[in-house]
């Protein structure tokens, strides 16, 4: 996350980040989610295996954090297009098919079958197109940086959601803790870090693919992806009250986020957000 002492930037930062929240919370809803409590969504781990699970969990967050960095440190672009495209690919027709069961949902008791079917039809092929299409934008590179900052927003914020809802929390803790420290380590190396600041500079880096861009802030696509996972999470497996709790600590994390942007140029965008509420989270679920 890189900020060149604006105030917009801190605005845009704030605003992106709630809106990636937001759309969680929308997502959510739309999938009742906010049941008074429920465990039963997504995938489940035996708990016999849990140590197996957490070591494998921050081996493969460790191993995919060093694969990333090297890919960015080498500036290879056409990879990391491609590595996108395959991830917001199936994230977008996901996301219409999502919103288009809901649709069905509201319109069950109003019309006939043979109408249903047409719809739900219609909501295939919108699917369809709509993976099709972001994946040939990102790849050829063609959407000006509004709009595929638009696309990497809402993707990123329904792939966060995805995951939340489908990834158990014995895997969702130890992920959040060791990206949180990961990202902090690597912003703490001096030549990372300088190449991280010089990268964002430079329009055609490669760093500038896996961000939202503006003329005064960069948000890592990570960071987006997981302020999002983070609600739909804690929703689908948590009491009500005890969920809105956590999400109030994840705005007064970005809160802090935005604070400390002002001082410094880059910042890790999860050790005040991610780490504080996965720690929270893993003690009330020992308790």
């Amino acid at each position: 996350m890189f900020e060149n002492n604006e105030n917009k930037g801190i605005f845009i930062y704030v605003l992106t980040s709630t809106i990636s929240v937001a759309i969680s919370l929308l997502f959510s809803i739309l999938m009742g989610l906010n049941e008074e409590v429920n465990f039963v969504g997504g995938v489940s781990v035996n708990h016999t295996y849990a140590p197996i699970v957490i070591v494998m969990t921050v081996c493969s967050s460790i191993a995919g954090v060093f694969i990333l960095y090297r890919l960015l440190m080498r500036d290879n672009d056409v990879v990391l297009r491609f590595m996108i495209a395959l991830i917001f690919t199936p994230t977008a027709s996901l996301s219409v098919i999502i919103l288009g069961i809901t649709i069905l949902g509201a319109l069950y008791k109003k019309y006939s079958a043979t109408s249903l079917g047409i719809v739900l039809g219609i909501i295939t092929l919108i699917a369809i197109y709509a993976g099709l299409f972001t994946s040939i934008f990102i790849i050829t590179d063609t959407l000006p940086d509004h709009i595929k900052n638009v696309i990497y927003v809402f993707y990123g914020s329904v792939l966060g959601f995805l995951l939340g809802y489908l990834m158990p929390t014995l895997i969702v803790i130890p992920l959040l803790i060791t990206l949180s420290i990961c990202d902090l380590l690597v912003l703490s190396i001096p030549s990372y870090r300088h190449h991280i600041i010089s990268g964002l500079h430079s329009s055609e880096h490669a760093l500038r693919r896996v961000s939202v861009t503006t003329s005064f802030v960069n948000i890592g696509l990570g960071d987006i992806i997981l302020y999002a996972m983070i609600p739909s999470h804690i929703l689908s497996r948590l009491p009500k009250i005890i969920s809105w709790i956590l999400l109030i600590m994840l705005v007064a994390g970005l809160l802090v986020n935005a604070y400390f942007l002002k001082k410094k140029q880059i910042i890790p965008g999860l050790i005040f957000t991610a780490f504080p509420i996965a720690i929270v989270f893993s003690i009330m679920i020992s308790i």
